[in-house]
């Protein structure tokens, strides 16, 4: 997989936990990219389309879950299935999501595979260890990620060469770099048209090609994405978060998070936080 940028890849840690499933759990999702593993017990996982089956899931074996993939995990036993879950973005273009612009497999091959459950067991020590160096932690699990992208990008077919929007020009780039800026704020189509200088109807073709979303789509994944953020890195409460995403009425942000993510503000940050939680 040969990805060609003139920019840099910016890679960030959302969460590394371990997570326990007493039973069958509510379909939630994530706005960014999961890398789980099952280390304990037996489970499939189910996803939000009627013609797909459930998937098994095995011991040890990594899998990507695509950002918003909506699924749950269906435990074969309760109180018996453990997993650790990675979560984190990869953004290029000073603020576009990549793996948004990207179809990576759900499994990889038995040598990635290998490797990635070598480099998921390093980031969990790593999280959960008790260094009193801070910088040398950070350090530490910066790189295990960036090993764990690279290895991601790799394991992708060499013939998918991913020109990620030259074909035309990220003409999009200034009203992607104002909405990652201003998402917080009312949307103004006009605006972004004129710092793009397309018409219409050219800029909302392009901007739905180049970030695979519609503005309105972008504005709320933004949203979702700096409150999840927050809400496992903030000491803010869910009223402040609401406010300082856009949504300044709690109980709007709390609906639209819970329809869009699956949990309440109060259930994510509460079961993200703790070392047992129940939600990839």
């Amino acid at each position: 997989m040969i990805i060609k940028s003139k920019h840099n890849l910016d890679v960030q840690p959302m969460f590394c936990r371990k997570h326990y499933f007493a039973d069958s759990t509510k379909w939630v999702k994530q706005s960014f990219p999961v890398l789980a593993m099952v280390t304990g017990g037996k489970a499939k996982l189910m996803l939000n389309y009627k013609s797909t089956p459930d998937i098994s899931l095995k011991l040890h074996q990594p899998f990507f879950l695509s950002p918003n993939l909506i699924r749950k995990p269906l435990p074969d036993k309760p109180n018996e299935l453990e997993i650790v879950a990675l979560g984190f973005q990869v953004k290029i273009f000073d603020g576009i999501d990549l793996f948004n612009l990207l179809e990576i497999p759900m499994f990889f091959e038995d040598e990635a595979s290998k490797y990635l459950c070598d480099l998921m067991q390093e980031a969990y020590l790593a999280e959960t260890a008790e260094e009193e160096n801070w910088l040398l932690k950070t350090a530490a699990k910066k790189r295990i990620l960036y090993e764990i992208v690279e290895n991601i990008f790799s394991s992708l077919s060499q013939d998918k060469v991913i020109n990620v929007g030259f074909s035309d020009g990220m003409h999009c780039l200034p009203a992607i770099k104002y909405l990652n800026d201003n998402f917080n704020i009312p949307l103004n189509i006009p605006k972004l048209m004129r710092l793009c200088n397309l018409s219409r109807t050219h800029f909302f073709r392009l901007f739905k090609k180049q970030t695979n979303f519609t503005p309105f789509e972008y504005v709320k994944n933004c949203r979702l994405q700096k409150a999840q953020n927050m809400l496992l890195c903030a000491n803010l409460s869910i009223s402040e978060i609401g406010d300082k995403v856009g949504w300044p009425d709690q109980f709007h942000f709390s609906r639209i998070f819970k329809k869009e993510i699956g949990l309440s503000p109060n259930n994510y940050r509460r079961q993200f936080l703790k070392g047992r939680t129940k939600n990839l």
